[in-house]
């Protein structure tokens, strides 16, 4: 599945299941998006979901999605940082939640 992600400029991190890397040491058995990588260009709940809908047609529907990608990566290209705007913004107070 990473590999045909792959081809279609879906890039995905491959994580060893701990269990099975004793029995089988070249098996991922996972893999993992890189959310924090994609909120950093900005990317939210919205272009999640657009993530979602590229992998599911590519790996569910067996289509090409490479040029979708290309296009939809395009629009992201600015990286930004927690501390971006800090200024602009006002901290709320923590509000914690009492035990019951």
């Amino acid at each position: 599945m990473s590999r045909t992600l792959e081809a279609n400029d879906i890039i995905l991190n491959m994580k060893h299941a701990a269990a099975r890397a004793a029995q089988q040491p070249r098996s991922t058995g996972r893999i993992r998006i890189g959310v924090q990588e994609m909120t950093r260009f900005g990317m939210g709940a919205q272009e999640m979901r657009q993530i979602a809908e590229l992998i599911h047609a590519c790996i569910v529907g067996k289509k090409d999605v490479k040029e979708d990608v290309n296009r939809f990566r395009s629009e992201f290209h600015e990286v930004r940082y927690s501390y971006d705007n800090f200024g602009e913004r006002k901290a709320e107070p923590l509000k914690l939640m009492k035990s019951a």
